[in-house]
């Protein structure tokens, strides 16, 4: 029984958002270690990583101040 005054309209971090979230933090764990290629001389790979790495922040931070902001 759920009460009267509920309000969940503003809600809007599913479940499915939440799924995405997890799976891209183990993205931006592969990504620190690619990164890594920046300090040992191989560019390419690291500016991936680094890519890696930054991408799912952005998008997790924008993510959660659309839901609660």
């Amino acid at each position: 029984m759920s009460p009267t005054g509920s309000d969940t309209e503003g809600l809007d971090f599913s479940l499915r958002n939440a799924i995405l979230a997890v799976l891209l933090l183990f993205i931006v764990r592969l990504g620190t270690g690619w990164a890594r290629g920046i300090v040992e001389g191989d560019y390419l790979i690291g500016i991936v990583g680094l890519i890696l790495a930054l991408g799912p922040i952005v998008w997790l931070l924008f993510v959660i101040s659309e839901a609660y902001f």
